[in-house]
């Protein structure tokens, strides 16, 4: 295997990015106190966590504060939208929840442990770029009512966490509100990728998490489109408005609200940089020559973020690859790196069509802010090595 490196370079953003060392003021000036005190400490922050709510809402489009609901995660807010939003539909024979097969396994669970309840869950396939066209919902949404049931929830995440692929959101989400179903969004890849205006998105509920731009785990948000009713999933003080119920971490609030507006702010500057690492990267695997062919996945006429790279090797595990890597001091990803370790190929890579052998052989490059050309050319040197 390649040597160990002293150096590590990090491309797995994707599943988590490093700390960003900016917020830890903001963490040290953040309140300790429990913010439904009545005391001063208690008092100090509920407003903290109250300014924290407000920046969120205003960077990313809300019409209100209160459409902010603050979870633990990512995961936490997918289960909290599909479960407390689930219901059935008055006068069908069965009630649909449509998730796309390519969705984070928060999401594909959570609509799965609808069924011990009747719904039915079908499974939207992409095309064989990753993409939900909008004509593949309205089909299925027909039907659907064509054989006498009804859909109340549509769930399609706004980029996909292995390929990168933008999905039509807005479009997706006005034709399920035409056939009378609440629209789900998880957004956890799109934040600080993507522009955000969730007024004028249409979805109902959206899914972000802090970690992934660099704010600490442990703190995420559910938006909640105003009007919009809800069953919790936590019970029991009644934060949150009564809809997440747990003591309210502040400090993860804060550092969170300053996340967010360093991501929406050095949106364009960062897609900027990481799209010329891409290209460089994609430039240099076009020319190489290696013992094991590397493909990549997503087509470069399909609508992408650059910050997420999917490859894959002819004859080789992706574990092997990342393995190889590893040892050589890069830390890359075999598809999706939220789910635990598991034998069989990515199931997106299989929903777009790959050979299970293709899925296998399935990386994941993601980059960030900190990445740099060097980390890029260093990664190249080692590829004819890693692939023999």
């Amino acid at each position: 295997m390649p040597a160990a490196s002293a150096h590590r370079v990090y491309l797995d953003y994707a599943a988590t990015a490093p700390f960003d060392e900016r917020l830890y003021p903001v963490l040290h000036d953040a309140s300790w106190a429990n913010a439904n005190a009545l005391y001063t400490e208690g008092r100090e922050a509920a407003t903290q966590l109250r300014d924290a709510r407000a920046r969120i809402a205003r960077a990313l489009g809300a019409h209100a504060p209160s459409e902010v609901i603050f979870t633990s995660g990512g995961s936490e807010a997918d289960n909290m939208a599909i479960k407390g939003l689930a219901k059935p539909v008055a006068g069908a024979a069965h009630t649909h929840v449509i998730v796309s097969a390519i969705e984070h396994h928060a999401v594909l669970h959570a609509a799965d442990a609808l069924k011990s309840a009747g719904y039915k869950v079908d499974r939207l396939m992409p095309d064989g770029n990753g993409v939900i066209g909008p004509a593949a919902l309205e089909s299925l949404l027909a039907t659907i009512e064509d054989a006498g049931d009804a859909s109340c929830l549509v769930c399609i995440q706004a980029v996909n966490n292995e390929l990168g692929t933008i999905q039509p959101i807005t479009q997706l989400a006005r034709i399920a509100h035409e056939h009378r179903a609440l629209f789900v969004c998880d957004a956890v890849q799109a934040l600080g990728k993507l522009p955000f205006d969730l007024e004028a998105s249409g979805v109902d509920a959206c899914a972000f998490s802090a970690h992934k731009i660099g704010a600490p785990k442990g703190i995420g948000a559910l938006y909640l489109r105003r009007g919009t009713r809800i069953a919790p999933l936590i019970h029991g003080g009644g934060q949150e408005a009564g809809m997440r119920s747990g003591t309210s971490n502040v400090p993860g609030a804060c550092a969170f609200a300053q996340a967010v507006e360093y991501a929406v702010g050095e949106r364009e500057q960062t897609w900027s940089h990481v799209l010329a690492l891409r290209e460089h990267l994609l430039d240099a695997i076009a020319r190489g020559s290696f013992a094991h062919e590397l493909l990549v996945t997503v087509p470069d006429e399909t609508a992408v973020v650059p910050h997420i790279l999917s490859l894959h090797a002819r004859g080789l595990e992706g574990e092997t690859v990342v393995l190889r890597c590893d040892n050589a001091g890069f830390a890359i990803s075999s598809g999706s790196a939220c789910s635990t370790s598991s034998l069989d190929p990515s199931h997106v890579l299989g929903a777009i069509g790959l050979s299970r052998d293709d899925a296998l052989g399935g990386i994941r490059l993601s980059f960030g802010r900190e990445t740099s050309m060097e980390d890029i050319d260093r990664f190249i040197e080692v590829l004819p090595e890693v692939l023999r």
